[in-house]
């Protein structure tokens, strides 16, 4: 009976465990934006703002130069970056998902603030570089913080990418989410 009763819990949890690793939309713990807290700059204060990132997405996955995601306020212009608070709920993370709506690949480095020592630890870094078309999520998976994430820093080099280049909306995750969201996590925003 023992032997019975182990064999279907491992086969209970081996239909649970295959059922959780196919993505059935957002992950479950995951938190947007809630504050802006700095910007190099942005394009309009009503339109095209830093304001536009907050929140779940409203552009995504529509492409395109559109109002309800920001941009810098010069094409083409220089490095910029944009500081966001995730308050709600503060939780270590591993994860990070930006929406980029509009000529994306600027991206070149995402820190987390420590608040430990105070400082930014970069938890991803790259070159910049024309990532395609069309909307994407960029999606960075990093070791878990040994500490609660509640601000991201996204630094980006505007010159590598030509055009205006746009993001609609930051999520942080203390899983990893997946590389490639499927469709149903993208058509959860449509």
């Amino acid at each position: 009976m023992r032997f019975t009763s182990a064999l279907l819990i491992v086969f209970t949890c081996f239909v649970a465990c295959e059922e959780t690793t196919e993505s059935s939309g957002p992950p479950a713990d995951v938190r947007w934006a809630d504050a802006v807290l700095g910007f190099s700059s942005e394009y309009d204060s009503t339109e095209w703002n830093a304001g536009q990132m907050l929140g779940e997405p409203d552009t995504y996955p529509d492409y395109g130069d559109i109002e309800t995601a920001w941009t810098s306020e010069l094409r083409d212009g220089m490095r910029e970056f944009v500081e966001l608070g995730f308050n709600a709920h503060p939780a270590p993370a591993s994860s990070i998902a930006i929406f980029e709506t509009y000529n994306p690949g600027f991206v070149d480095t995402i820190y987390v603030k420590n608040p430990n020592t105070g400082g930014w630890d970069i938890v991803w870094q790259d070159t910049a570089a024309a990532a395609g078309d069309s909307s994407r999520i960029f999606v960075v998976n990093f070791p878990l913080t040994s500490f609660n994430v509640t601000q991201v820093r996204i630094a980006m080099d505007m010159t590598a990418v030509i055009g205006w280049n746009e993001i609609d909306a930051v999520a942080i995750d203390n899983e990893p989410i997946p590389s490639k969201p499927d469709s149903t996590w993208n058509a959860a925003y449509r």
